[in-house]
């Protein structure tokens, strides 16, 4: 739940940059700016995350940093450096 309250795709550029390393494409894109609370687009995002690739989760991980979120990555991260988010989803 923490990260679905307090992840900022929006403000903090990390959406638009997540679509210039095409982790999202067009329509994805649009579906998210579609969402009426920002509580309803990180739920989206989140689904929509769970279908990627690994390389493209690493990514959102080196976005999340770039956008000033490491405390959302530090978040999805247990002890060993694997990702919770990714072992739940991909493995």
């Amino acid at each position: 739940m923490f990260v679905v309250e307090n992840l900022d795709l929006k403000f903090s550029g990390l959406l638009y940059q997540l679509y210039a390393d095409n982790v999202l494409d067009v329509q994805e894109m649009e579906d998210l700016n579609s969402q009426q609370t920002s509580v309803r687009q990180n739920e989206r995002f989140l689904c929509l995350l769970s279908r990627k690739s690994v390389e493209q989760y690493q990514t959102f991980l080196q976005d999340l940093d770039n956008s000033g979120q490491s405390y959302i990555r530090n978040t999805l991260e247990n002890r060993q450096g694997i990702s919770i988010f990714f072992t739940q989803h991909f493995v």
